[in-house]
């Protein structure tokens, strides 16, 4: 009988693992959970098995695992019978995320399971972090750290999040957030993660969009904190208090940040002037050099949200102030003397600023949003520098800023959803800057104004084709109006862009053709001018015009197995009127210019191809990625071959990263200034225990040396550069700890009840 009875638990412990649990969240199109909807599981057009939705809206499927499930049907009265088609796939968990039934036609969608905790439809990937993931996360960007997104690169150091070296817009619940707010998202808040990699239409600017889903907090508030230091001396600290009450949230956070570093550079700057009448060659040796830099950031954000619309309200304040000496020996090709160079300045800054946003979700499948900021800025800058022989001055030179600006930018953002399948969006935005300079450059004072007025207007259509192909349409028109110096430039150009996805088994394909504007600095297209050293001066280009480039870009991810994702990423980038920065000898001033100035010939090509390899489930995790850069410039070409790789090791808390990055070399293409740098080496071991993560890291534990060339026409500079714990022996430990307290009062009971409007289908 003992045995008997032991083969049954056997059986039944067998019979409990051989199944598929499959879990979604059924609303409808504006959010609003359906209760007791009906949802049913088909295998071909054999019926496997049925349930009803909660008091949440949700519902969990148990699928026999030899009936492959095919098909989810959903119903509820007043709505259109909702399906889902679930390519084949040997998951044991599907998480289908939010499913929001329509009231007019059918709605068809077809998705597949990546793995256990991935969804991917034709315009997005759907990650759904696991509790042992969570755990090792403190904020919103070591939480996307520790999902591993493929072709996803995070830097938990500075905060910085990118999708193949191209920009990610962050939103929280489809509203777009900044550095701070996803600082100080909590992780256990996190239901899912949605990765749009061809952008959305609502933010035609972006090229892929990141959303945080979040749960419903059923806490009252939360408390965090976030220090680190590191060896240079420097670092940073932050406090952040959240109140939730009903549909409100109420956030108050202060950070600060120092900077006590006395760098010790290992290197020598050569640059050679080529006079008409001679050629001096000046070579500068770096002395030790101190620097203290301090700042104060603070916000305040309300947040109201219901089903229907969202109100945000942000207040900040950002204060920063600096001091720097630099000492420097220089020796001259025309003087038999070595020269001792100090330069000292400083500067302050104040920066409040305010953001009004406000969405709602309108009837028929409607959408609106509208957002208006707002920023004043104030700062103060000094410099001046001192050259000595022995104790006797050769040459001094003093300069300083008085400078106030304001910055206004208005946004409205309209999209109808259409049958399902398409939508239309249109986006109106309208910036204004107005700076008001006060220069002192020995002893002499300039006044410079620059007024700039914005206004963009993009037109997004967006089409699906049985939820396999995407693709979307933009026509965007720029207007722009500068007054500077004294002068008034209008321009005026259309950017178009054409973006498609296709989404076929274990592969997608994304193809985009682009054009994008881009703004010159505004500093270099005033009429500024003032020196930088005895042989050098800057000049300000008020005739400096913004610019188109245009891209085209190919991504192919392929799940080859559960454990290997395969990517292939290309990018073709071109614009044929782009910034570049010039040093030629000026006859008139005597002295060797920069000035920035439109050129011509501008094309790179970027290949990035790779793989990401699950070596232990949820515990090790390999990447590795070979890279090719091609560019040209001004007729002048430059390419680079490089390699990365990363491993990874999560387990019980323990979280430990190394990665590398073999000698590479680089192009600023402003400056046409070539760049190469040693191999980079990075390490960091973390521990996660009780909402408490501690996290040591550390950089290059050897000698590092970083190189550059710059020829341009009569002035070469050629640069080599060590610096201790800033290029090389560089590391930092970070503590952080989040809890939260007391009971969210909500403002509607959710607990299950009988819904009697259900018998009645709305007229």
């Amino acid at each position: 009988m003992k045995y008997i009875f032991i083969h049954i638990l056997f059986l039944t412990a067998s019979i409990a693992k051989a199944q598929t649990i499959i879990e979604g969240h059924v609303t409808d199109d504006k959010k609003n959970d359906l209760i007791k909807a009906t949802v049913r599981c088909y295998s071909g057009n054999m019926y496997i098995c049925g349930t009803t939705t909660n008091s949440k809206g949700e519902f969990k499927l148990e699928v026999p695992e030899k009936k492959n499930a095919g098909k989810i049907n959903i119903n509820y009265i007043g709505y259109k019978e909702t399906a889902i088609t679930i390519n084949p796939t040997d998951e044991k968990h599907i998480r289908l995320g939010d499913i929001a039934m329509g009231t007019d036609d059918t709605q068809l969608q077809e998705v597949t399971v990546l793995s256990s905790n991935r969804i991917r439809t034709e315009d997005k990937t759907m990650i759904f972090p696991t509790k042992d993931e969570i755990r090792h996360a403190y904020d919103g960007y070591s939480a996307l750290d520790v999902v591993r997104i493929p072709g996803l690169n995070v830097n938990t150091f500075n905060s910085t999040v990118a999708y193949h070296n191209q920009d990610v817009l962050l939103c929280i619940d489809g509203r777009q957030v900044s550095k701070d707010e996803v600082q100080d998202l909590n992780p256990k808040d996190i239901k899912r993660i949605d990765l749009y990699t061809q952008g959305t239409p609502e933010y035609p600017d972006a090229y892929a969009v990141l959303d945080y889903i979040l749960k419903e907090r059923d806490y009252a508030g939360s408390v965090a904190f976030n220090a680190l230091h590191n060896n240079r001396p420097n670092g940073n600290g932050k406090a952040t208090v959240q109140y939730f009450e009903g549909k409100s949230e109420f956030t108050v956070s202060a950070s600060g940040s120092y900077n006590h570093f006395t760098k010790h550079d290992e290197g020598v700057n050569t640059t050679t002037y080529h006079f008409p009448e001679e050629t001096i060659t000046r070579t500068d040796y770096k002395l030790p050099s101190p620097s203290d830099d301090n700042s104060f950031n603070t916000y305040a954000n309300y947040l109201y949200k219901d089903k229907k619309q969202n109100l945000h309200a942000s207040l900040r304040f950002n204060r920063k102030s600096g001091e720097t000496d630099t000492y420097n020996k220089q020796t001259y090709s025309n003087i038999p003397a070595t020269l001792t160079r100090q330069e000292h300045s400083n500067s302050q800054s104040i920066s409040p600023s305010m953001k009004l946003q406000y969405s709602i979700s309108l009837p028929h499948k409607q959408r609106l949003r509208i957002e208006a900021y707002g920023s004043y800025g104030n700062n103060h800058y000094n410099r001046w520098y001192e050259s000595r022989t022995d104790e006797t001055v050769t040459s001094s030179y003093g300069n300083g800023t008085l400078e106030d600006s304001y910055y206004m930018n208005a946004t409205a953002n309209y999209t109808k959803t259409i049958n399902k399948k398409s939508s239309l969006n249109l986006t109106i935005n309208h910036n204004r800057t107005h700076t008001e300079d006060e220069n002192m450059r020995n002893g002499t004072t300039h006044n410079l104004t620059l007024n700039k007025n914005n206004t963009k207007v993009n037109l997004t259509y967006k089409y699906s084709i049985r939820k396999k192909f995407s693709i979307q349409a933009n026509l965007a028109g720029y207007m722009t109006n500068i007054t500077t110096g004294g002068k008034e430039t209008d321009d005026f150009f259309f950017v178009p862009y054409l973006r498609m996805t296709w989404m076929l088994k274990k592969h997608t394909l994304n193809l985009s053709a682009t054009s994008r504007s881009h703004e010159a600095s505004n500093s270099n297209r005033t009429g500024d001018e003032y020196r930088i050293n005895e042989y050098e001066m800057f000049v300000g280009n008020p005739e400096l015009k913004d610019y188109v480039s245009y891209n085209a870009t190919l991504n192919h991810d392929w799940e080859i197995s559960k454990r290997i994702t395969w990517i292939d990423y290309l990018v073709l980038r071109t614009s044929p009127n782009s910034d570049f920065k010039t040093i030629r000898y000026d006859n008139e001033r005597g002295t060797f210019v920069n000035k920035t100035i439109n050129i011509k010939k501008n094309w790179s090509l970027h290949y990035e191809t790779g793989f990401d390899y699950e070596i232990i489930p949820n515990t090790i995790y390999m990447r590795a990625l070979f890279l090719g850069y091609w560019s040209d410039l001004n007729d002048k070409m430059h390419n680079d071959i490089y390699v990365a790789g990363s491993l990874r090791f999560q387990h019980k808390g323990w979280r430990a990263w190394i990665g590398c990055i073999s000698p590479t070399k680089g192009w600023d293409y402003l400056s046409g200034k070539r760049r190469k740098q040693s191999a980079q080496l990075d390490m960091n071991l973390s521990y996660s225990i009780n909402n408490w993560n501690i996290g040591i890291a550390y950089s290059n534990p050897f000698k590092t040396t970083a190189r550059s060339t710059l020829v341009n026409g009569e002035y070469e500079q050629y640069t080599s550069s060590r610096i201790p714990r800033i290029t090389d022996n560089y590391g930092y430990i970070r503590i952080s700890h989040r809890f939260t307290f007391g009971k969210k009062k909500h403002k509607f009971d959710t607990t299950e009840v009988e819904d009697v409007n259900q018998t009645t289908i709305s007229q």
